[in-house]
């Protein structure tokens, strides 16, 4: 599976963000987020810091709950 589709799913959390290892959120939830860890094998070129569509995954987290930082 690569980032491309991860990202078809879910979208990136707030905060910083590493090429190698990304916490997503389900797209489909409103009352609580449902995120996970995804772990990259990054696609050529690896000497690049931006995100690439291509890069692999490796590991996923168990799916975890957090309440939403909503006023």
């Amino acid at each position: 599976m690569t980032r491309k589709e991860i990202e078809q799913h879910f979208k990136l959390d707030g905060g910083g963000q590493l090429r190698e290892n990304t916490r997503y959120i389900y797209t489909d939830c409103r009352d609580v987020d449902i995120k996970v860890d995804v772990d990259f094998k990054p696609a050529p070129p690896v000497d690049g810091v931006d995100d690439s569509p291509d890069d692999t995954v490796v590991k996923v987290s168990k799916p975890y709950l957090e309440y939403p930082d909503r006023d």
